[in-house]
């Protein structure tokens, strides 16, 4: 009787959720999940290659790297500096609090990025930092005081015209169009627990606080209900915008947003409220409740956790 012979000719990905001696193998198509994979990259079709490696480009430490594809900055110590495409640094800010995450906002790609790490704030425009304080309010006669300081929050985001702060577990927005004005005794959302996501899309905003995760729908703040779409949170600093085409069968369209949570797997948030859990069948991992450092390189999504 001819002995038969498997062959392995690829992977559908990490479960290290199950007993490695129970993981299903197919011998037709030769493809099997893997018990254990280290520096491992698998692309579309399931074949597993080694990691690439990486060089090292500066030597100072630094943290809250941020891009917009034309600009570059990140915080090293109590600085605040540009990188540039030699690799060089161009100092932009000194005297911040060291070792606090910081937070940027380029509303609509403009000339002006914000940013902010909660206790202080400021805009960068033509590779200069200034105060982010605005003008004297000039207008109808308002019936909510205006105040021209913004609040100085951990986390900024922006959508439909209006700036979002989030300042521990409250939301603010400002007046539409006009990011240094704020409302602050009406223009809020408060929720119940620190917030650790705040990512706008086309059609609303997806926010997570110390305890779930939510779905803001639509492009105006004063007319924002919560959807409840998850009842854990996500990692502060782990989320990433991808292109939704990229995903699966391609049917998800737009841009969408990918972040990890502490402890129960890898999720999306999709335009019209569309939440999944990616690896909760499969995946286990070290609880973190700290932070995390997410990215979208090509395909692949990529999260450091501390």
């Amino acid at each position: 009787m001819a002995k038969s012979i498997s062959i392995f000719r690829g992977t559908t990905g990490l479960n290290n959720k199950i007993d490695p001696a129970r993981l299903r193998f197919d011998p037709e198509a030769g493809v099997q999940d893997l018990a254990e994979a280290v520096n491992i990259d698998i692309d579309s079709s399931g074949r597993p290659s080694r990691r690439k490696g990486y060089g090292l480009l500066r030597s100072d430490a630094v943290h809250s790297l941020w891009s917009n594809d034309e600009v570059c900055y990140y915080v090293s110590g109590a600085s605040l500096y540009q990188l540039n495409l030699d690799w060089s640094r161009t100092g932009l800010r000194s005297g911040l609090t060291p070792g606090v995450s910081m937070s940027f906002c380029n509303p609509d790609g403009g000339e002006k990025t914000y940013y902010s790490n909660g206790f202080e704030n400021g805009v960068i425009a033509s590779g200069v930092s200034s105060a982010w304080v605005g003008s004297a309010y000039v207008g109808p006669t308002a019936i909510w005081k205006i105040s021209t300081v913004p609040p100085v929050g951990h986390l900024l985001e922006s959508i439909g015209g209006y700036m979002l702060i989030a300042e521990d577990d409250v939301l603010w927005y400002s007046v539409q169009f006009a990011h240094s004005w704020y409302r602050p005794s009406r223009d809020r959302f408060q929720f119940e627990g620190r917030i650790s996501l705040m990512k706008a899309l086309d059609d609303g905003l997806w926010v997570s606080d110390a305890k779930a995760t939510y779905w803001l729908e639509g492009l105006d703040p004063m007319q924002w209900k919560r959807n409840l779409k998850a009842n854990y949170p996500a990692l502060a600093g782990s989320a990433a915008y991808f292109d939704g085409a990229l995903l699966g069968d391609g049917n998800l369209y737009g841009r969408c947003v990918i972040w990890t949570t502490p402890k129960n797997g890898i999720c999306i948030g999709g335009p019209q409220g569309y939440f999944a859990n990616l690896t909760q069948r499969k995946l286990v991992y070290p609880a973190c409740n700290r932070r995390g450092a997410g990215l979208v390189i090509g395909d692949r999504y990529v999260c450091a956790m501390e």
